[in-house]
Order: structure tokens, then C-alpha cells, then sequence
């Protein structure tokens, strides 16, 4: 499982949108909890929502349960492409360290300061996919520092 959050909201999750697997080897594909006013996040996802009682959860939390490339296209998809214009598939074909480090380019080149915590998890990224031996340590890196790029991205944009 990869933890996202796609907003800095302090508010409690009172809504979850929850998208069941169709793997046998998993319940879900990822579970998106929000909060009133951030329910419009769950537009672009698939699944089936409803309303829940506040807990422990914050609005924005993402519990991705699929694997590292679909993980991957749905970081380029839903805040990657719209900040930097670089998709994973079209600009890069899978190129995973070619698609970070166009997209850490192409934030350093706008140097906005708003974006200086995305440009250093996106660093954190390039640097595990290249240095790491291990696949899958490799990959879960740079999953958690898409994640924590993720995060600032919505801080920067006041999410």
C-alpha cells in the first residue's frame, strides 16, 4: 500500500470513495477520503462513494493499493502533467527517470519558490530510481517521494 494526500485540509474525511479490484490478490485499488468542501477531488477517480463519520482520517488521504506502474500513471495523470506538461506514456514512454528529470527541468526553469519542496521530492525520486539496486526498494522509493512531491504541489496551490 502507497499513502497519498492530495490536500493539506485539516479537516476530518467524511466522505470515501473506494474502488474494489478486480485482482484476487486485493480488495481495493485505492480508497480516497475527503472532506465536504474537497468532495470535487473524487470526480476524476472511479468508485463508489459514500458518506462516513468523522475519524481519524484527513480530507485528502489516498490508500493506494495497485502496483507500481499504475501508481505511476495516475502521479502523471492527475498533478505531474497538469504542473509540468510531461506525461509519462506520450512524453517519455515509460521512461520513468526520463519523465522526472523533464519534470524537475521543467520546474526549476519556472522557478517558482512555491515549488521548491515538489522540486526536492522530485530529486529525492530521480535519485532512488538511479542509485537503488533493488527494484522494488527502488520503486517504493519513488513512490513515497511522489507522494511527498504530491503533497507540496497541493500546499503550493493551497489544496
Amino acid at each position: 500500500m502507497t499513502l497519498r494526500r492530495l490536500t493539506t485540509c485539516s479537516s476530518a474525511a467524511t466522505y470515501v470513495l473506494e474502488r474494489r479490484s478486480r485482482r484476487r490478490d486485493r480488495v481495493y485499488d485505492y480508497v480516497l477520503h475527503t472532506c465536504v468542501r474537497h468532495r470535487w477531488l473524487a470526480d476524476s477517480w472511479k468508485g463508489g462513494s459514500r458518506v462516513v463519520e468523522e475519524g481519524e482520517l484527513r480530507c485528502g488521504v489516498l490508500l493506494e493499493y495497485r502496483g507500481f506502474a499504475e501508481v505511476l500513471r495516475s502521479h502523471s495523470r492527475e498533478w505531474v502533467f497538469p504542473l509540468t506538461f510531461h506525461d509519462l506514456e506520450d512524453d517519455h514512454q515509460g521512461d520513468v527517470v526520463g519523465w522526472l528529470r523533464a519534470a524537475l527541468v521543467e520546474l526549476s526553469a519556472a522557478g517558482r519558490e512555491a515549488h521548491e519542496g515538489v522540486r526536492a521530492a522530485l530529486g529525492h525520486a530521480v535519485l532512488a530510481a538511479v542509485v537503488e539496486q533493488d527494484p522494488k526498494v527502488a520503486e517504493a522509493a519513488v513512490l513515497t517521494a511522489l507522494a511527498v512531491a504530491e503533497t507540496a504541489e497541493a500546499a503550493a496551490r493551497g489544496a
